[in-house]
């Protein structure tokens, strides 16, 4: 996709955001980030948020239970839920810490876990100058509601909306395949036009 490489190339931001209604690939260009960023060395880990997770001790735990799998730590002996919210915040600031080598955190369907409580938690971690090296990855399909604007100003704010992530009439026919044979340029540029890049509209037209 036209929206990786120029991922791949620009230098590492404090915060980026994919956002877009469903459909449009935003988990799948994750995906590939985080692959390509694994490939040059970095430390990556991922959690898929749920709605269970707009408690702020439930979504702590998760964060923890999340970073302690992708560097083979064993949690399963430990209670989070017995721990307070500073409490799990503690740990979870230790974590981060650890190594102090750069970290891609990524949170896929960071809108099953949006209240004030949760983002207010982001926010803290966002702020903390500790946690230079962590790089927050937000999919979802709502922008995050705490204030970007100091993030913005320092260059630390990566956005990706719609715009970036529709097809362009030359990602479609490559998408498209061998069906593309049985399309016209201006066939192709119309279905763009019309599905407005929508990968899920495509991927219905493809298989018709």
């Amino acid at each position: 996709r036209k929206v990786l490489l120029p991922l791949q190339k620009a230098p590492p931001r404090r915060l980026t955001t994919i956002v877009a209604p469903a459909g449009y690939g935003k988990t799948s260009l994750a995906a590939q980030w985080r692959h390509a960023l694994a490939e040059e060395g970095v430390a990556t880990a991922w959690l898929s948020l749920e709605p269970d997770d707009r408690d702020q001790s439930h979504f702590l735990a998760s964060l923890i239970e999340c970073l302690d799998t992708s560097s083979g730590r064993s949690s399963a002996a430990q209670d989070f839920g017995a721990l307070s919210v500073s409490a799990l915040l503690r740990v979870l600031a230790t974590r981060l810490r650890e190594g102090g080598r750069e970290l891609a955190l990524f949170l896929d369907d960071y809108h099953h876990a949006q209240t004030d409580a949760t983002e207010a938690l982001v926010s803290k971690l966002l702020a903390d100058p500790g946690m230079g090296h962590v790089r927050l990855v937000l999919i979802s399909r709502s922008r995050p509601r705490f204030p970007v604007s100091a993030l913005r100003l320092k260059g630390e704010l990566r956005e990706i909306g719609v715009e970036n992530l529709r097809f362009s009439a030359v990602e479609a026919q490559d998408f498209f395949g061998t069906a593309a044979a049985r399309l016209s340029a201006g066939q192709i540029e119309e279905l763009v036009r019309h599905t407005e890049g929508w990968a899920v509209a495509l991927q219905m037209v493809r298989v018709l």
